[in-house]
């Protein structure tokens, strides 16, 4: 089991450093690509009508509104 270690060590750099750059405009192919993979998932579960999410709105509109929050509660815990 020790040799996942160092795999796990460079997820945990990817989610700490790396992603708000995917979702920040830093990378416009990266943030589109995720979006285009959420809007399918999205979609294909009706996630925007499920009990605990409750959204009113498109798939797109809510990776958006996700994307940029995440983005905003980086930057606040960043300063």
């Amino acid at each position: 089991m020790g040799h996942f270690l160092p795999s796990l060590q460079i997820l945990k750099c990817v989610a700490d450093q790396c992603n708000v750059h995917c979702y920040d405009g830093d990378c416009p192919s990266c943030r589109g690509m995720a979006k285009r993979m959420f809007t399918i998932i999205c979609q294909q579960t009706d996630m925007v009508n499920l009990d605990h999410i409750q959204y009113t709105g498109t798939c797109p509109r809510l990776f958006n509104d996700m994307a940029d929050e995440y983005v905003a509660a980086r930057r606040r815990v960043a300063a």
